[in-house]
């Protein structure tokens, strides 16, 4: 037995203890004859034991890279009472079974910027022209996929393209995913402005506060409540035969926000396909629309984030919707096709209107 106190500390080691590399998790022990420390009466602790060095798992690679093998681990050191230093490596630790691979660089600094930023380019054309909305597995899939296009013009065999992608895609997984975040937080962002106003949520500076927030709850629960599609359809249209027709996605806050935060955005609009088709911009437009308006359910303003659990559901109607009845029927078609051309036209300057 050792005659020990245990002091706790929230202090660094310094002096002898840092140069041996010991090791505390707050509570050091130090005889009673220790300067700078009072001096009391305590109970005797057994001496504990020097708790093994660690090993440091250091690697200084930061550009994508390709598997190789790697020597075989140094040896774990032994447990000993006295203190050695913490040894460098730059060596992975793995478990048990595991392949000890280690990655070594094939790209060089400046042409993984550029892959980065293709393959970005490439999520911002999906998420703008094919779906915004991805579950997580559907997500690094999309990020593969955007790492292989962008290094194709580099590496030229298949099998060693697919390669690097998927051994990179975890590496470069967060800076190429991003924009697709980027783009539905500008819908969502692009709704806010307008919900209120071209949905009639705002009434008259002279109305009470209980009638303005009856009045938000009644006008929403209207537009989407039982799960309702009422807030997609614009104003009546008399048609030639004198029918008055509501028509889908015609509403003007729908179409406002198209135009705001796809073609008013020149970095956008030119990564819409030509085509045409602007289905799931519209069917992302609508799902914005209705997450702002919920925000007014209860008759006063609380934030609603637009993210893919709570809102896939109902772009998957919106698109389902698009497919089985506008697209399905001649007549709501050319009307269709009418109003994608529409919006293009106006939101390209009149120049290059009449040039083409």
């Amino acid at each position: 037995m050792s005659r020990y106190r245990m002091v706790y500390t929230y202090l660094p080691l310094r002096g002898a203890e840092r140069s041996r590399g010991e090791y505390t998790d707050g509570v050091i022990f130090r005889p009673e004859t220790t300067s700078g420390i009072e001096k009391s009466r305590s109970r005797q602790f057994p001496l504990p034991p020097v708790r093994p060095p660690r090993e440091a798992l250091i690697c200084s690679e930061t550009t994508p890279t390709a598997t190789m093998p790697l020597p075989p681990p140094p040896p774990q050191p032994s447990t000993s009472r006295a203190s050695a230093p913490v040894p460098h490596t730059t060596h992975r630790r793995y478990s048990e079974g595991q392949n000890r691979t280690a990655v070594a660089p094939l790209l060089d600094e400046n042409r993984t910027k550029i892959v980065v930023s293709d393959a970005k380019v490439y999520v911002i054309k999906q998420t703008l022209n094919n779906c915004g909305f991805l579950s997580s597995s559907n997500r690094l899939t999309l990020a593969t996929d955007a790492l292989i296009d962008a290094c194709s013009p580099f590496i030229q065999p298949d099998n060693l393209l697919q390669k690097w992608a998927s051994d990179n895609v975890h590496v470069l997984y967060k800076s190429v995913i991003t924009p697709m975040s980027t783009i539905l937080n500008r819908f969502k962002k692009g709704t806010q402005d307008v919900v209120e106003f071209l949905y009639k949520l705002q009434v008259s500076v002279w109305t009470d506060s209980e009638t303005e927030a009856h009045h938000k709850r009644t006008t929403v629960d209207f537009l989407t409540g039982n799960d309702s599609l009422n807030f997609i359809f614009g104003d009546k249209v008399r048609l030639e035969n004198g029918q008055e027709v509501r028509f889908a996605f015609e509403h003007d806050a729908i179409i406002k926000i198209v135009e705001r935060v796809v073609f008013h955005d020149a970095n956008y609009k030119c990564l819409v396909n030509s085509d045409g088709k602007l289905d799931n911009i519209f069917a992302i437009s609508g799902a914005a629309a209705c997450c702002s308006l919920q925000e007014f359910a209860q008759g006063s303003f609380k934030k609603i984030d637009f993210t893919y659990p709570d809102f896939h559901a109902l772009y998957k109607r919106l698109m389902a919707f698009i497919q089985d009845k506008i697209r399905k029927s001649p007549m709501l078609l050319v009307r269709w096709e009418q109003l994608h051309e529409r919006i293009r036209q106006r939101a390209s300057p009149p120049s290059l209107v009449a040039s083409s």
